[in-house]
């Protein structure tokens, strides 16, 4: 005879982490971008030559290639909670 454990799994919780995770993607992508303009103001204001501004524009130019790859990173995480929450439900056999 199998012997079934009881598994609970807290709904809202796993909605508040998702959330989480879209709401802070946005929070870290505005902040990588507001630091990139800050950055593109130093070479255009500050620092027009040299190799400290060859140096930061290379930087830049990375950072300017990962726009956005933490905010779909963020909504990965996102989808992934709410897509368990889904196959938990699917998988119960009880209604809450």
């Amino acid at each position: 005879m199998m012997s079934y454990k009881k598994i609970i799994v807290d709904d809202d919780y796993i909605e508040e982490v998702a959330y989480y995770y879209n709401d802070t993607g946005i929070l870290l992508q505005n902040m990588i971008d507001a630091y990139i303009n800050i950055m593109n103001l130093i070479l255009n204001f500050a620092i027009k030559s040299g190799e400290v501004h060859e140096a930061i524009r290379a930087f830049v130019t990375c950072a300017e290639q990962m726009k956005g790859c933490i905010n779909e990173t963020a909504q990965l995480a996102k989808r992934a909670a709410d897509e368990f929450l889904v196959q938990i439900d699917e998988k119960d056999n009880f209604l809450f």
